[in-house]
C-alpha cells in the first residue's frame, strides 16, 4: 500500500511496532518479544486497562497467563480461580499502591495472600480482643478461653484449634477421635 505523504506530516507508529528508515520508506516492524517481562508466581500486575492481577503462572513462550485473582476493570474483585488472560495486552508489574488497593479487595472478601506458600487462602475467624472461643482439650473435651492474645491464644489458633461456636468444636473432637483410632488400627496397635 503506497500513501502519499507530505513534508511535516506524521503518522502515529501501531502499538508493539517499531519504524525503521529502509531506502526511504518508513517500515513498521513487531518489536522484539525479549523487551517483554516474564512475570512470576505471585506477582501483581496491571494491564493497559487497569486490571490488576495476582499472578499465577506466567509465560510468554506458551502464551498463557492465569490469575488467582483479580480486580476488573469496574473495580469489582473476582475471586475466580485461573482466569485466563490475554497475555499480549500491555502489562506491568504494579505499583505499592496498586498492590495495597488489591490486598485491601482481598480482604474485603475474606482472602489473603500467602506469600510463603505462593497461594490465596480464606481468612479464618478470629475472636477481638477478650472475646471468647472454644478449643479442643484433652482427651476430647471441649474448653471455652478468652482471647487475650497471649501466647497460648496464638499457639491454638495457628494450631487451627480454635473455633467460634462449641458444636464446631465438638466436631473437631468427633473427627481427632476418629482420626486417632483409624491411624492405630493402619498400625496395628
Amino acid at each position: 500500500m503506497k500513501v502519499k505523504l507530505k513534508c511535516g506530516d506524521s503518522i502515529t507508529i501501531p502499538e508493539g511496532c517499531k519504524a525503521i528508515v529502509k531506502d526511504g520508506s518508513v517500515v513498521f516492524e513487531k518489536e522484539k518479544e525479549e523487551n517483554k517481562e516474564e512475570f512470576k508466581r505471585g506477582d501483581v500486575i496491571v494491564s493497559k486497562m487497569n486490571e490488576i492481577l495476582l499472578v499465577d503462572v506466567h509465560s510468554f513462550e506458551n502464551c498463557r497467563l492465569r490469575s488467582f485473582v483479580h480486580i476488573q476493570q469496574d473495580g469489582m474483585l473476582s475471586d475466580s480461580s485461573y482466569s485466563l488472560w490475554n497475555e499480549n495486552h500491555t502489562w506491568r508489574l504494579a505499583t505499592e499502591e496498586e498492590k495495597q488497593l488489591l490486598f485491601d479487595k482481598m480482604k474485603e472478601q475474606g482472602l489473603r495472600w500467602n506469600a510463603e506458600e505462593k497461594r490465596v487462602e480464606k481468612i479464618r475467624w478470629r475472636a477481638k480482643g477478650g472475646e471468647r472461643y472454644f478449643y479442643v482439650y484433652n482427651q476430647g473435651s471441649v474448653t471455652v478461653y478468652k482471647d487475650d492474645g497471649y501466647h497460648v491464644d496464638e499457639n491454638l489458633y495457628e494450631y487451627g484449634n480454635y473455633f467460634h461456636t462449641r458444636e464446631q468444636a465438638e466436631e473437631a473432637a468427633r473427627r481427632i477421635k476418629e482420626v486417632l483410632h483409624k491411624y492405630h488400627e493402619e498400625i496395628g496397635e
